[in-house]
């Protein structure tokens, strides 16, 4: 996990974000084009399930974490 104490994201833009990791959007336009690219090649190596999740509080920063699996 990854956490930074920046001013965070907005929650539409949260859920915007969250919309295009789920849907593994390929449309590389506009902000986030890395972290979109670095979840869909976990999903696509390690299958659903693993990949990135974002949590973010406005005003308080947001946390990325890498979900891999482990053997």
């Amino acid at each position: 996990t990854i956490r930074d104490n920046g001013v965070g994201m907005e929650a539409a833009e949260l859920a915007s974000l969250r919309r295009r990791l789920a849907e593994l959007d390929t449309e590389d336009e506009g902000y986030h084009i890395a972290l979109l690219n670095v979840h869909r090649r976990l999903v696509l190596k390690y299958g659903q399930g693993f990949g990135l999740q974002i949590e973010s509080v406005e005003g308080e920063g947001v946390s990325v974490q890498m979900k891999l699996p482990y053997d």
